[in-house]
């Protein structure tokens, strides 16, 4: 009972293989952004801007790394309720590059506390930044629709994995884990 239960020391839990026990969800009042939500907001503009970069065929794979691991960075230096935040003011015309942060946001903290090794922690981060990349490509009208759609809607919706992957492969030396999770 106490090597499976709350009480297990860590010493225990390392002997077994098994990992820290998450910390607990953040309440409202304990939840803070990292350096309060100008850090978020400032992640999710560039975050925006590369994605439509590359959309328009002029993304560099350099600045979409360096975003990715300044979550991994975030995600290993700042406490989990402050991290885990995601209650940050909405901005017209974001609505991808704030999901795909917070996923991000997530998936880093997921990542670290599992323990991987910096260079998976990134390409995981990265992966959870672009996974949803074509999206783009789904007209504004279908995606802003709050009526049923129809099947040539959802077709459009059904084949946006394999456009996020065309896009994403026009990244020279990305690492083709990060393709193979956007399809």
């Amino acid at each position: 009972r106490e090597i499976e239960g709350t009480y297990a020391t860590r010493e225990q839990r390392q002997r077994q293989g098994r990992p820290e026990p998450l910390p607990p969800v953040p309440t409202p009042a304990e939840a803070v952004s990292p350096d309060g939500a100008d850090w978020d907001r400032d992640g999710v503009r560039r975050l925006h801007d590369l994605l439509k970069g590359l959309q328009a065929g002029s993304a560099a794979l350099p600045p979409l790394v360096a975003l990715a691991g300044e979550l991994t960075g975030k995600a290993r230096q700042v406490a989990p309720a402050s991290f885990l935040d995601l209650r940050y003011p909405k901005e017209n015309g974001q609505t991808l590059a704030r999901h795909a942060w917070n996923v991000a946001k997530l998936s880093a903290f997921v990542g670290n506390q599992m323990g991987y090794a910096a260079g998976d922690l990134d390409t995981l981060t990265l992966s959870a930044l672009l996974y949803d990349v074509g999206m783009l490509e789904v007209p504004a009208q279908i995606l802003e629709r709050s009526e049923n759609l129809g099947e040539n809607d959802l077709e459009h919706i059904r084949r946006h994995p394999e456009a996020g992957a065309t896009l994403l492969k026009t990244l020279p030396a990305l690492d083709p884990v990060v393709i193979q999770v956007a399809l």
